[in-house]
C-alpha cells in the first residue's frame, strides 16, 4: 500500500529519509528514527523504499505535520491510528512544538496557543504545555534577552510566511536558546506550516559546536605556531646572516695585516740562518712566525666557514706542479714543527713534474689544517709526522700520519663537526677552536672528494684525502 498522500506530501522529496521500521503493535517506542545509516521511508507513488538522506529537522517537521493533518499511517501502524504516530513524535530526539493560530500573512499572535511539546522538548528546554500555555510566554523562557526575543520572533515569522507559501518546511539555521540548566545551547532550528499551525523543531548541536570550536581553536594554535616557527626561523637565518657577514669582514681586516707580519717574519727567520744571532733571538723568531702562521691559519678556518653558511662558497679552478704546491706547504708548516719540537717528514709524488687541477688554495687549508694538527698532537718532541703526496689513475692521495695517542674510534663519526674538538693532549693555548677538520670536511667535499680517519696501531692518526682532477668542462 502507497505511503498516504499528506504524509509523502509533508517531507519534501530532498528530505525522506528513513525511519526504523521494527514496529510491532502496542510497541510505538519501537519505531526511534534514525540517522544516517537508517531505512529510507516509502515513496507513496510506488510503495517502494527511497534511499535519500537529508537532515533530521526536515524529517521531523514533515512527520509532524503528516500527524497533525492526522493522516492514517498505514505503513507504521496497522491499526490506522493517529496516536500512533503522534507516540513515535513524542520518543523521537529531536524537540518538537506546535502553537496555533498563525496569519495567513505568517505572523504569530502573541496569546497563540502551544498544543504540542514532546519529552526532548521537556528535558531540553524544562517546560511542557502545562507550564506555557502561548508562544509568549515560550519566547521569554526559550529567549530572556529583549531584542534576541524580537529577532527571533521576526525571523520565525519570515519563516511560517515563506512554509506557507512553499508548503515545504523552511532549511534549518542554527540558534542559541535557554536550557532547561539555565544554560545556552545551540540548536539548529527549522519551521514548517500545516494550515495556521506553525511547526517547530530544534536539534541540539551544543556538542557538536563545542567540538568544531575546540578544532577551530586548535587550528589558530597550530597556524600559531607555525607563524612563530617562521619568524623564529627567518629571525635565526637573519642572525646567522649578520653573523657569517661580521666574521667575513672582521677576518678579512685581521687577515690583510697578520699576512704581511707573517711574510716580515718568515723572511727574519730565514736570514736568521746566515747570520751569527743568538739562539734565544732565533728562537723568538721562530715563535713568531709560528703563531702567526697558526693565527693566519684560523682566520682563514672562520673566514671560509662563514662564507660557507652565507651560501657564497666558490671555487678557483687552476692546473699547477704538486711538487711547488707542497714546497709552499713545507715552507708555511715547517716553523710550526720546529716551534714544537717535530720532524716533520713530506713525501712528494714520484714524478717531479705531476701537475694536478683544482683550487689550490682549498687544497692548501686542507692539508695546512691537517698538518698542523697532526703537529700539535704528535706527542711531544723527538716524534715525527708524516705526509705523503701520490697520484693514482689521475686521482690526488694525500696521507697525513702522526705518533699522537690517537682519538678513540667511538668519537670519529663527530669528529668532522663544527666545534667539535677530540679529547688528545696537547698546549692549552694551542688546542684550537674545533673548526679545522669541520673545514677539512666542507673543502674536501667541496671539491668533489672524501676525507677519512682512522686511528694507527700502536698509536697515532692517519687522515686520507683522496680527490678526483677538476673536470675541464665545469671550471
Amino acid at each position: 500500500m502507497p505511503l498516504p498522500t499528506q504524509v509523502s506530501d509533508a517531507i519534501a522529496p530532498s528530505q525522506r529519509i528513513g525511519i526504523t521500521s521494527n514496529y510491532a503493535p502496542g510497541n510505538a517506542t519501537a519505531l526511534v528514527p534514525a540517522r544516517e545509516d537508517c531505512p529510507p521511508l516509502f515513496d507513496r507513488r510506488e510503495g517502494h523504499l527511497l534511499d535519500c538522506s537529508a537532515s533530521p529537522t526536515g524529517l521531523f517537521t514533515g512527520i509532524l505535520k503528516a500527524s497533525l493533518l492526522q493522516s492514517p499511517y498505514n505503513h507504521c501502524d496497522p491499526h490506522g491510528s493517529p496516536d500512533a504516530l503522534f507516540r513515535i513524535l513524542d520518543n523521537i530526539p529531536l524537540a518538537l512544538g506546535c502553537a496555533e493560530p498563525v496569519s495567513p500573512d505568517g505572523t504569530i499572535a502573541p496569546d497563540a496557543r502551544v498544543t504540542f511539546y514532546n519529552k526532548r522538548w521537556v528535558q531540553l528546554f524544562g517546560f511542557g504545555t502545562e507550564e506555557v500555555k502561548n508562544v509568549t510566554q515560550a519566547t521569554q523562557r526559550l529567549y530572556p534577552d529583549p531584542e534576541m526575543r524580537r529577532r527571533n520572533i521576526a525571523w520565525r515569522e519570515k519563516a511560517a510566511a515563506r512554509a506557507l507559501e512553499t508548503g515545504r518546511p523552511v532549511e534549518a539555521v542554527e540558534i542559541v536558546a535557554m536550557g532547561a540548566n539555565g544554560q545556552w545551547i545551540h540548536v539548529l532550528s527549522s519551521t514548517t506550516m500545516v494550515g495556521d499551525k506553525m511547526l517547530v523543531s530544534m536539534e541540539d548541536i551544543t556538542d557538536r559546536k563545542k567540538v568544531e570550536e575546540a578544532r577551530e581553536e586548535a587550528l589558530k594554535s597550530e597556524r600559531r605556531l607555525r607563524a612563530e616557527a617562521e619568524a623564529a626561523r627567518e629571525a635565526a637565518e637573519r642572525a646567522s646572516r649578520a653573523k657569517s657577514d661580521f666574521l667575513a669582514k672582521m677576518s678579512h681586516e685581521v687577515r690583510t695585516p697578520l699576512a704581511s707580519l707573517v711574510a716580515l717574519a718568515r723572511a727574519m727567520w730565514l736570514e736568521s740562518g746566515r747570520h751569527r744571532l743568538p739562539d734565544e733571538f732565533a728562537g723568538f723568531l721562530e715563535q713568531i712566525q709560528s703563531g702567526g702562521e697558526y693565527l693566519n691559519l684560523i682566520l682563514s678556518n672562520l673566514l671560509d666557514v662563514s662564507v660557507d653558511e652565507a651560501g657564497k662558497s666558490r671555487v678557483a679552478v687552476e692546473e699547477f706542479f704538486l711538487g711547488d704546491w707542497l714546497a709552499d706547504m713545507e715552507n708555511i708548516l715547517g716553523p710550526i714543527a720546529v716551534s714544537h719540537g717535530v720532524c716533520l717528514d713530506f713525501r712528494p709524488p714520484k714524478d717531479a713534474e705531476a701537475r694536478f687541477r683544482t683550487d689550490p688554495l682549498r687544497l692548501a687549508q686542507i692539508l695546512l689544517n691537517l698538518g698542523h694538527n697532526a703537529v700539535k698532537f704528535s706527542g711531544g718532541a723527538g716524534r715525527a709526522v708524516g705526509v705523503a703526496v701520490s697520484l693514482h689513475g689521475g686521482n690526488l692521495t694525500i696521507s697525513v700520519e702522526d705518533e699522537g695517542p690517537g682519538i678513540e674510534p667511538s668519537r670519529l663519526p663527530d669528529l668532522f663537526k663544527e666545534f667539535e674538538q677530540s679529547d688528545a693532549k696537547g698546549p692549552r693555548f694551542d688546542r684550537g677552536v674545533g673548526l679545522g677538520l669541520a673545514v677539512v670536511a666542507r673543502n674536501a667535499d667541496l671539491l668533489g672528494g672524501k676525507v677519512t680517519a682512522h686511528k694507527r696501531r700502536p698509536s697515532g692518526m692517519k687522515f686520507t684525502l683522496s680527490l678526483p682532477p677538476w673536470p675541464r668542462e665545469t671550471a
